[in-house]
């Protein structure tokens, strides 16, 4: 499965009220080895965003993705070989 290029996201450019979060279209980030992509059908903003959104949590790079919670449906599963032979991760039985 090939994946998107772009992908639309809830960020913040700077710290500020509410007035600074956005909603744009993104680069689609490259997955590490080890993880999992999921097509986000919901995603929650609770407290930890609102803390990187008024500067309470520094943040370690702008823009800042927020939208700590999310579900959705795996769409690929990690290429790591150390992953994939992992006990832990053989008893989840994820699939695509």
């Amino acid at each position: 499965m090939s994946l998107p290029t772009t992908t639309d996201a809830i960020l913040i450019a700077k710290t500020g009220g509410l007035e600074v979060i956005e909603k744009r279209t993104i680069p689609f980030p490259k997955p590490p080895p080890g993880s999992l992509v999921i097509k986000v059908e919901y995603l929650g903003i609770n407290f930890i965003d609102v803390y990187y959104r008024k500067g309470v949590y520094p943040s370690k790079e702008f823009p800042a993705v927020l939208g700590k919670e999310t579900a959705g449906t795996i769409i690929a599963l990690p290429t790591d070989e150390a992953v994939l032979n992992d006990e832990t991760y053989k008893k989840n039985g994820f699939k695509v």
